[in-house]
C-alpha cells in the first residue's frame, strides 16, 4: 500500500485514499472473498488431471481390445494417475485443515469485536459458520449485564488475542508460500480527523506555493488561520479530501489568478503573495499592496 500510494495524488470521493491503493485493496479483498468459498485452483487442477488420465486409460483399454500395440502407455498413465490421486488426497487434507483454522480465526475475531460487527463482510459460508461459533460461545452486547467486570473482560481479551496469534502462526506454517485459502486481513476505516485534514490542506497549499514561486519568482506565504478556515469548510468527513481540493481550486486559485491578471494589465508589480483570513473568508496581500478579502465559497 505504501508503494502504491507514494506517487499518487488523486483522491476518490467518499474514500479519501489514493486511487491506486483503493484499487489494490479492492482486488485483494475480492481474491480473499473468492478463496474463502471457491475450490482452490491447485485442487481443481489436480482433479482435472485425474479426470484426463482416467479418460486416457479408457482410450488405451479400447485400443488394446482391438489389437493396437499400447507399449508402456498404460503403465505410465496408471502411475501418473496413482501419483495424482495421492497428491489430491494430500491437497484435500490440507484444504480441510486450512478451512478449520480459518473458521477458528474468524470466530476469534468475531469474539474480539464482541459479536457486534460482521466478521469479514464476505457473506461466505465460512463467515456464517464463524459467526455461529462466536454467538454460541459468547454473549452479545445487549445480553451483557451493565456490571460486567472490566478486569475479567480485559483478561479474556488478552487470552483471545494470544489464541488468535497462535492460530495465525499455525495457519501461516501450514500454508507456507502456496496458500489454498488466502489469509484474511482486517482493514479498519476511519474518517479523516481535523488534524489529518489540516495536514492535507498544508500539502495542497505547499503545492500552490511551489507553483507560484517557481513561475513568478516571488514568495508565497499563508498562515495557520488559512488552514483552520479550509478545515472548517470540510463539513462532510466522508469526502474531506475531495472538498479541500474543491475549496482551493474553486476559490483561492481563481482569486489569486484574477488579481495577477488585473495587476499585470495595470502594470502594477507583484512582489509576493500572502494569504490570510479576513472576516471568515480568504484575504490576500500582494507585496506592499493592501489586502483584499474575497467572500466566495
Amino acid at each position: 500500500m505504501a508503494d502504491r500510494s507514494g506517487g499518487q495524488t488523486g483522491i476518490i470521493p467518499a474514500r479519501q485514499l489514493p486511487d491506486k491503493s483503493v484499487s489494490l485493496l479492492d482486488t485483494a479483498c475480492a481474491r480473499v472473498a473468492v478463496s474463502l468459498h471457491a475450490t482452490p485452483a491447485e485442487v481443481d487442477d489436480c482433479r482435472k488431471r485425474i479426470e484426463a488420465l482416467e479418460t486416457e486409460l479408457g482410450i488405451i483399454a479400447r485400443e488394446q481390445a482391438i489389437g493396437i500395440d499400447i507399449g508402456k502407455r498404460e503403465a505410465d498413465a496408471s502411475q501418473m494417475l496413482s501419483d495424482e490421486r495421492v497428491r489430491l488426497a494430500g491437497l484435500d487434507a490440507r484444504w480441510s485443515a486450512e478451512r478449520t483454522l480459518v473458521d477458528e480465526l474468524l470466530a476469534l475475531r468475531a469474539k474480539l469485536r464482541d459479536g457486534i460487527r460482521p466478521v469479514e463482510g464476505t457473506g461466505s459460508k465460512l463467515e456464517a459458520a464463524a459467526g455461529q461459533v462466536a454467538a454460541s460461545e459468547g454473549m452479545t452486547a445487549s445480553d451483557r449485564p451493565a456490571a460486567d467486570d472490566a478486569v475479567a473482560r480485559d483478561a479474556e481479551r488478552v487470552l483471545n488475542l494470544a489464541q488468535l496469534k497462535s492460530v495465525q502462526d499455525r495457519l501461516s506454517s501450514l500454508q507456507g508460500e502456496t496458500p489454498l485459502i488466502l489469509p484474511t486481513v482486517t482493514i479498519p476505516y476511519y474518517p479523516l480527523s481535523d488534524d489529518m485534514l489540516g495536514q492535507i490542506v498544508k500539502l495542497q497549499l505547499n503545492r500552490i506555493k511551489k507553483r507560484v514561486e517557481a513561475r513568478y519568482k516571488i514568495p508565497f506565504t499563508y498562515g495557520d488561520d488559512v488552514v483552520k478556515l479550509v478545515v472548517s469548510r470540510c463539513t462532510e468527513s466522508e469526502s474531506g479530501g475531495r472538498m479541500i481540493d474543491a475549496i482551493l481550486t474553486n476559490t483561492m486559485l481563481p482569486d489569486i489568478s484574477r488579481e495577477f491578471l488585473t495587476r499585470m494589465m495595470e502594470g502594477q508589480p507583484i512582489t509576493g503573495v500572502s494569504v490570510g483570513v479576513n472576516e471568515g473568508s480568504f484575504g490576500y496581500s500582494f507585496g506592499n499592496q493592501s489586502s483584499r478579502s474575497h467572500h466566495g465559497e
